[in-house]
C-alpha cells in the first residue's frame, strides 16, 4: 500500500453520504442549536407545522462539544453513522428507535445493526447493554412526531436541496481527499502517540447545512461530520485534529468516569491536548484553528510549560488539571 496509490492500511475517507446530510438539514432549518441562511435558503422544504415540530423538541435534539440531549443521538451522530440510504431504510430505523424505547433497552439497537454496533468502540460502550433512564413515554411520543416530520420532509430534500448540495460539496471532497492520499495520516498519529487506531477507516462525512452549527461530530469512532466551507488548511489540519482525540478517547473517557475533574473543565483540557500534539505530528510551528471557547491558547501554553517527551498523554493531562 503506498502514498502514491492514495492506499493505506487505515486510511481517511472523505464521503458526501445523504443520509447524514439530511439529518443536519433538518436541525438547520428547524434552527435546532445554530442558525444559519441555511434555514432562510431551504426552509420551505419543510411544512411549516413540521418546523413547528421540530422546535418544540429543540432542547431534546440540540446537542454541543460533547454534550446533548436525550435523543440528539437518535436523530444525530449515532444515526448518522448506520448505513442508510433509502426511504425504506429511514422508515425502518425509526421503527427500531421506537422499539428501543417502548423496551428501554438499547440493546434493540444494537440488535438491529450489528455490524456497526459490534465494529465501533463508542457504541459498544455506549450501547450494548444499556438502558434508557430519561421518561420514556414523553421521549417516544417526540420520537413519533419527529419520525413523522423527518419521513414527510424526505422527498422534498432529495428533490430540491441534495442535488446542490452535492454541487456544492464535491470540490471540497476532491480537494482533501487528495491531501490525504498524499500521507499516512492516521500511522502518524499511531506512532507518535504508541497507541492503535481501532478500526479499518476514519470516514469523514462532509455536509453542507451545518454552517454555524457544531462541526466535527463523531458518528461513532470510525467516521466524523465535517462543514465543507470553511478555509482548507483549518480542515485539513482539524481532521488530523480529530484523528488524535479518537485515539485519546480513552484516556479522556476513564478520567471522566473517575469522578475527580470538572467535566466541561476536563473535555477543555482533552481537545487540547490533541491539539498541542497535532501540531507535533503535523510538524507545524502554528495550526491554522484554534479553539477559543477551550482557552485553546492558554492551555497549549500550559501543556508546552510542563511537557517533556517521555509523558505520555494521561500524565501529561493529569499534571495540566494539577494533579
Amino acid at each position: 500500500m503506498t502514498a502514491e496509490s492514495g492506499q493505506f492500511p487505515k486510511p481517511v475517507v472523505f464521503t458526501s453520504r445523504l443520509w447524514p446530510n439530511y439529518l443536519w438539514h433538518m436541525l438547520a432549518v428547524g434552527r435546532i442549536g445554530y442558525d444559519s441562511d441555511y434555514a432562510d435558503r431551504f426552509g420551505h422544504t419543510v411544512a411549516g407545522g413540521d418546523l413547528d415540530v421540530l422546535r418544540d423538541h429543540h432542547d431534546e435534539l440540540a446537542f454541543a462539544e460533547g454534550e446533548g440531549g436525550a435523543l440528539s443521538p437518535f436523530f444525530g451522530t449515532f444515526a448518522g453513522a448506520l448505513p442508510i440510504e433509502t426511504f425504506a431504510d429511514i422508515e425502518e430505523y425509526f421503527a427500531v428507535l421506537a422499539r428501543t424505547f417502548e423496551e428501554g433497552r438499547l440493546g434493540v439497537l444494537a440488535e438491529a445493526y450489528p455490524e456497526v454496533v459490534s465494529s465501533d468502540r463508542f457504541f459498544k460502550r455506549g450501547i450494548v447493554g444499556g438502558s434508557l433512564q430519561e421518561d420514556r413515554q414523553a421521549l417516544s411520543a417526540g420520537i413519533k412526531k419527529l419520525a413523522e416530520v423527518y419521513l414527510r420532509s424526505f422527498e422534498a430534500y432529495v428533490n430540491q436541496v441534495w442535488p446542490v448540495a452535492q454541487e456544492a460539496i464535491q470540490p471540497r471532497l476532491q480537494a482533501l481527499n487528495t491531501q490525504y492520499q498524499q500521507k499516512d495520516y492516521i500511522a502518524t498519529w499511531e506512532r507518535f502517540l504508541k497507541m492503535e487506531w481501532d478500526g479499518p477507516r476514519y470516514e469523514m462525512v462532509v455536509c453542507y447545512a451545518n454552517k454555524n452549527g457544531p462541526d466535527y461530530n463523531s458518528l461513532g469512532y470510525n467516521a466524523n461530520l465535517i462543514y465543507y466551507d470553511k478555509p482548507f488548511d483549518r480542515t485539513w489540519q482539524f481532521v488530523s485534529h480529530e484523528i488524535g482525540t479518537h485515539l485519546l478517547i480513552d484516556v479522556y473517557m476513564d478520567l471522566a468516569e473517575s469522578d475527580r475533574y470538572d467535566q466541561r473543565e476536563l473535555y477543555a483540557a482533552y481537545e487540547c491536548m490533541a491539539m498541542f500534539f497535532n501540531r507535533m505530528v503535523l510538524g507545524l510551528p502554528k495550526l491554522a484553528y484554534d479553539i477559543p471557547q477551550f482557552e485553546s491558547e492558554r492551555r497549549l501554553g500550559v501543556y508546552a510549560s510542563i511537557y517533556r517527551g517521555e509523558m505520555g498523554p494521561r500524565e501529561l493531562i493529569s499534571t495540566a488539571l494539577g494533579e
